[in-house]
């Protein structure tokens, strides 16, 4: 007969350096994170972003291109406003290469020297680790995201499962923030982990 008390007590979940996974002492229950948490200790976690006041119709712009390859980009958009105003979210966009100035990714684990494998052109070429802030001539695309505020509100506090995209590869993206009602503040803040699908 089969001693299943014993059988279970000899299973161990361990890591590729054989430590073993860590078991809350009241209740049993195996301590785990949920992968983005995860991709933060990975050095591969990402935010990027940036604050000011703007005038009517004046629109504050994140743009960035996803590079081709089999790496994925996990992106949660947030927005905050002060003022009525619009945003919106472009797929397949363009802009005027060679305008606007850089934005540099901060990686969420500060001990990890990875870089964002996003493409900015603000210098007139796409290079890795750069989004673009404010180019000029944003135009087409389709809008996979957008919203409407008529006072001020902040939006991103939504749960990763339902406010997450997964970006295409080898695609130009644009986030947008138009006031409607004078130079009032706003914050665009992109959050987003790069990981490679398992086959």
């Amino acid at each position: 007969m089969v001693d299943t008390v014993s059988f279970w007590k000899s299973i161990r979940i361990v890591d590729t350096n054989n430590r073993v996974a860590a078991v809350d002492s009241m209740t049993n229950t195996i301590q785990t994170i949920d992968y983005a948490h995860h991709e933060v200790h990975e050095g591969d976690s990402f935010v990027g972003g940036y604050a000011m006041a703007t005038a009517v119709a004046a629109a504050l712009i994140v743009a960035w291109k996803t590079p081709a390859g089999t790496k994925r980009i996990h992106v949660v958009p947030e927005w905050i406003t002060e003022s009525k105003a619009h945003v919106s979210f472009l797929e397949g966009c363009t802009w005027n290469t060679g305008t606007g100035s850089a934005l540099t990714p901060v990686n969420r684990n500060r001990g990890s020297a990875n870089e964002s494998i996003v493409l900015g052109d603000s210098t007139g070429a796409f290079v890795a680790n750069k989004m673009v802030k404010d180019p000029t001539g944003l135009a087409g695309g389709t809008a996979i995201g957008t919203n409407y505020t008529w006072s001020e509100k902040k939006v991103g506090s939504s749960a990763r499962s339902v406010a997450e995209f997964v970006l295409k590869p080898d695609t130009a993206y644009a986030f947008s923030h138009t006031s409607d009602d004078g130079n009032k503040g706003a914050i665009i803040r992109l959050s987003w982990y790069e990981h490679t699908d398992s086959n």
